[in-house]
């Protein structure tokens, strides 16, 4: 019995030595009979192995790259055909797959790096530069050319083109939208018809002539073309999708039933239809009959009914039915606890609860899915609404910026982007993201009214204007176009109109608080604000538990110079949400106002405390403080603040004002200040602390000459006659410093500032 052991053990030892043996070029034939039946993950492993072998193989990287591109890893493949290039600069293909990778991360960047474009314009010229026929080098000129909107250029490079290849689908695509760009239709139809004459199931190009029809009106050219799509390729359920969301488009209910009837008809070629005609319908906003879709396909048995299930889920979550969305969640984690998909809609339920004692469970079960599934846009998506149902508005902000980017048509996330950077007051970063959902999907209702939102926001009214109106002329009974046509009207001066608007609306439900609340800004516009102010209180009486009507009121007593009233709302809010950093900052800001100054540093502590890292509470406790007359911290709370957000000109001349005001450090001061002015010019304020410092290194006329203008320009502001009376008081000219204190007193300074011009007075007397 020992000999046969034996055996076996030599045999394992030669197996192992054999293995050990082995070269780059046969973990490179192994990836390649690999990749070859479509094992492209395993394919990838022994290139890998043949580059550890042979670490300037260029033939492995290329391999690889390939395989990278159809396991749909661009940023793999982007790195492996790079040093493919480099080491196999011969290699023409490798060039054509990276220059092709270069284009489409310049298509998708939205700032269209000029890195990108160059790289494809090098890798191209090098391959004419090998072969001046060179179709793939030619075709990339002709992209480029496109992109420059050159189309006379571009035909030149696409007609040579395609004479090296006439079957080329990137050629003839690029030719035809070459045709079209340059006015050349009929030429242009003709070769993209013949194409599809020969190559029945090229997409692409019935794809260019629908848009081309569509675009020219000729609606029934663009019917014919999908349908000549769908009798080329019948079983395509896209192609029949695109022909009734073509008949969606013109609301021609009948036509766009008896496409979708091609599928639910034929579901032996079609086994998913319920799950496609579904979605099409959630897609227009038919929910009710996309639940019966939903509902028909989870009847039968299959692999799919789980799928199925999930989707009845998110339309009951999305109707508002959650005790019925619960009901079928639960039934799916019954039989398959680990779902992903079961668990987020779960977390979701927990979300659109809204009640506090579900946020956090809900924030955990979306970070445990996150970590699992982080390519999952889903889920990261969800993971940012949590974060911000909780406070946290940076971290939502940072995972929906996650998951737009892991998927390039998902338009959630650019809409929460676009209305969080449309409440924060970054309209331009609003129009970017709706251009990015419209890129996508032109007619996209969301995208268009984000864009006429935030095109009022950045006064350019004359093309907000026709944006939302046409969505009026679309949805005539829509609530939020309507107040957005609102807002527009009193951008534009057009008061009564927009009054008008507001009291005519219907609110789209009883807790629909938002015609109350447009009324209230028209009279806060017309500076009537005990008026808003009353309209803002009853409709919180009969809201109580809204945040966001609640905040309004408090923000409108302030205006109405009711300090105690705003205070009392702000408190009342705090009891709802005790770890809001922002309501903190409210208050402390309406504590400021009332000349509160104890109260407000330590409502900003106590901010502060909720949220270490908001470099405005920091200013806040600072100013308090300050207006306290208590300075011991403030320049180290000011310092910490410009550490947490160093590009804020805000920070930069409050640290400035406080480092010159205690004397220290006043060349830096200097500088602070400096950079101030600089980033805002017509901001008093920051000018007053420029003259300060000025003032505080003895350069007299330098401070004369800012504090005299700003007097001069805002004869009310108490602390620019006073600092004016001290530049005056320094060069001796006591007169004039006494009237200047003096009116400054009159004007009520701060505690802070009374004090000194009191002590200065004292001094001329």
């Amino acid at each position: 019995m020992e000999r046969p052991r034996r055996v076996i053990l030599v045999l394992a030892v030669v197996a192992g030595l054999a293995g050990c043996t082995r070269s780059a070029g046969d973990y490179l034939q192994r990836g390649n009979r690999l990749a070859a039946q479509g094992s492209y993950a395993d394919a990838v492993l022994q290139y890998r192995k043949a580059l550890q072998k042979n670490p300037r193989y260029g033939e492995a990287y290329f391999r690889m790259g390939l395989a990278s591109l159809q396991q749909g890893d661009a940023e793999a493949a982007y790195s492996a055909l790079n040093e493919a290039v480099r080491l196999m600069p011969a290699n023409e293909t490798a060039k054509v797959k990276l220059a092709d990778l270069n284009m489409a991360a310049y298509l998708k960047d939205p700032n269209r790096s000029e890195r990108f474009y160059r790289r494809v314009e090098s890798l191209a010229r090098e391959i004419l530069e090998k072969d001046a026929g060179s179709a793939e080098g030619l075709r990339l000129m002709g992209a480029l050319a496109l992109l420059d909107h050159r189309p006379q250029n571009a035909l030149g490079f696409y007609r040579k083109a395609i004479q090296r290849a006439p079957d080329n689908l990137d050629i003839v695509e690029g030719l035809v939208q070459a045709l079209l760009q340059n006015g050349d239709f009929n030429e242009g139809e003709h070769v993209a018809l013949n194409f599809v004459e020969k190559n029945p199931t090229a997409e692409a190009v019935y794809d260019i002539l629908y848009r081309f029809y569509a675009g020219a009106n000729q609606n029934g050219a663009a019917e014919a073309i999908l349908k000549r799509k769908i009798q080329n390729n019948p079983k395509k359920a896209l192609y029949r999708l695109q022909l009734a969301q073509h008949y969606a488009r013109f609301n021609q209910s009948a036509e766009m039933a008896a496409a979708l009837a091609g599928l639910l008809e034929n579901q032996k070629d079609f086994p998913l239809a319920h799950l496609q005609v579904g979605d099409f319908y959630n897609a227009l906003g038919n929910r009710a009959e996309a639940l019966r879709q939903y509902e028909l396909g989870a009847q039968n048995p299959s692999r799919e009914r789980i799928v199925y299930q999930k989707r009845v889920g998110d339309v009951l979550l999305a109707e508002g039915r959650r005790e019925d969305a619960a009901r079928v969640i639960d039934t799916i984690l019954r039989d398959q606890p680990k779902d992903a998909d079961a668990l987020r809609v779960r977390a979701e339920i927990w979300l659109e609860s809204r009640k506090p004692e579900e946020r956090s469970p809900a924030l955990l079960e979306l970070q445990k899915l996150a970590i699992q599934n982080p390519a999952d846009a889903a889920i990261v998506f969800d993971l940012g609404r949590a974060y911000l149902l909780n406070g946290d508005w940076r971290s939502a902000q940072k995972n929906w910026q996650t998951a737009a980017s892991l998927r390039p048509t998902f338009r959630p996330p650019r809409y929460a982007l676009a209305e969080l950077n449309l409440e924060q007051g970054r309209p331009q970063e609003t129009l970017r993201r709706a251009e990015e959902i419209l890129i996508v999907q032109p007619n996209d209702t969301r995208g268009r009214f984000l864009r006429g939102a935030a095109l009022t926001a950045l006064e350019r009214y004359g093309e907000a204007r026709p944006v939302l109106t046409a969505l009026a002329r679309e949805f005539p009974d829509s609530t939020d176009v309507q107040l957005q046509l609102g807002i527009l009207d009193i951008r534009e001066n057009k008061i009564s109109a927009a009054e008008t608007r507001f009291r005519t609306l219907k609110p789209d439900s009883p807790n629909d608080l938002r015609p109350a609340m447009a009324l209230a800004e028209i009279y806060s516009t017309q500076e009537q604000f005990d008026t808003a102010l009353h309209l803002l209180q009853q409709a919180w009486k009969n809201a109580p538990d809204s945040s966001l009507i609640g905040s309004l009121a408090a923000f409108t007593a302030l205006r109405a110079r009711k300090y105690d009233v705003g205070i009392d709302a702000y408190r009342r809010l705090l009891v709802r949400a005790p770890q809001s950093a922002a309501l903190y900052r409210s208050l402390a800001e309406a504590y400021l106002m009332a000349g509160r100054y104890n109260d407000a540093a330590a409502a900003a502590q106590q901010g502060h405390q909720v949220d270490p890292k908001d470099p405005r509470l920091e200013l806040l406790v600072a100013s308090g403080s300050r207006l306290a007359g208590r300075t011991a911290d403030v320049r180290e709370r000011l310092e910490h603040a410009l550490q947490l957000d160093p590009n804020n000109p805000a920070l930069a001349n409050n640290l400035a004002y406080a480092l010159a005001d205690d004397g220290v450090d006043l060349d830096r001061a200097l500088g602070l200040a400096q950079r101030a002015v600089q980033s805002a010019r017509d901001e008093p304020s920051f000018a007053d602390t420029l003259g300060w410092v000025y003032f505080k290194k003895h350069m007299w006329d330098a401070a004369l000459q800012v504090f005299t203008a700003l007097s001069q320009k805002y004869p009310d502001n108490a602390s620019f006659r006073y600092h004016l009376g001290a530049v005056l008081a320094a060069k001796g000219d006591r007169r004039r410093a006494q009237t200047e204190l003096n009116a400054a007193l009159s004007l009520h300074p701060d505690r802070a500032d009374e004090g000194k011009i009191r002590e200065l007075l004292n001094g001329l007397i």
